[in-house]
């Protein structure tokens, strides 16, 4: 309808506007302030922008360990990804965010679902291994924590608990 359009219209150029500040901010290193613009177009509602700002906004969240906004960004972006890869981001960046966030039961279950949906992709695996293993630490169930961490490569433990404690 017209009225549609007209709205779709008037939402474009402050969505457009907002993206591309998001993205200065974003390159300068001020990254709640790019967050907040990537927010902004996040809640004009649907835009061309809305998926690449919405992926813009967990990822830098998740970097400033805003990890509950970096999860609730992640889960929308799983809704509204149109690209394999940012599905594929969205999945990870839900099992990490969790997982930082100490959200041990929800970093499992996204562990789970990264290990069944990219079986082929061996450094995906062993990362979301390493989250099970660590989050099995938690939930109590000692005998497969050291049968899952056992499958994770020495070094790669160690550059993951490098990662996990900055």
């Amino acid at each position: 309808s017209l009225q549609n359009t007209q709205r779709a219209e008037r939402v474009k150029l402050p969505a457009r506007e907002y993206f591309s500040a998001g993205e200065r901010y974003s390159a300068q290193g001020k990254l709640s302030a790019a967050a907040e613009a990537f927010y902004n177009v996040i809640m004009l509602g649907e835009s061309d922008y809305s998926e690449s700002a919405t992926l813009n906004y967990a990822t830098i969240s998740y970097k400033i360990k805003h990890y509950g906004d970096a999860i609730k960004a992640f889960e929308t972006l799983t809704l509204i990804a149109s690209s394999d890869n940012n599905i594929k981001e969205a999945k990870l960046g839900i099992m990490r965010s969790c997982f930082r966030a100490m959200r041990y039961e929800r970093a499992l279950e996204a562990a789970n679902d990264v290990i069944t949906m990219y079986p082929d992709e061996e450094e995906i695996v062993m990362e979301a291994k390493f989250i099970k293993g660590k989050s099995l630490i938690v939930t109590g169930n000692g005998v497969e924590r050291n049968r899952v961490l056992s499958e994770v490569p020495v070094r790669l433990r160690t550059t993951y608990e490098k990662e996990v404690k900055r």
